[in-house]
């Protein structure tokens, strides 16, 4: 099996909405009942899509077989030094 990576661009942003998606409903749906399972559809577009082009922050994405299976977020908060 091969693994493509890249750095996500705005193109991606549906992509990245999707996994939280699955994300909020496979692992918050089942632990916490106080977690809103509607956030990735409600707010996620415009989160992830300022995450992709902000400045402090980096988004990867990871394909394998044509499906989009992974991704990984970070994040510079505030007061801290951040480099890319």
């Amino acid at each position: 099996m091969s693994v493509r990576v890249w750095l996500a661009g705005p193109e991606d942003v549906e992509a990245i909405v999707g996994l939280s998606v699955i994300l909020f409903r496979e692992d918050a749906g089942s632990r916490d009942s106080s977690v809103n399972l509607g956030w990735p559809e409600d707010e996620g577009w415009e989160y992830f899509a300022g995450l992709v082009a902000g400045e402090g922050s980096v988004c990867l994405l990871a394909e394998s077989s044509g499906v989009v299976m992974g991704t990984w977020l970070a994040v510079c908060g505030r007061g801290r030094a951040c480099g890319r």
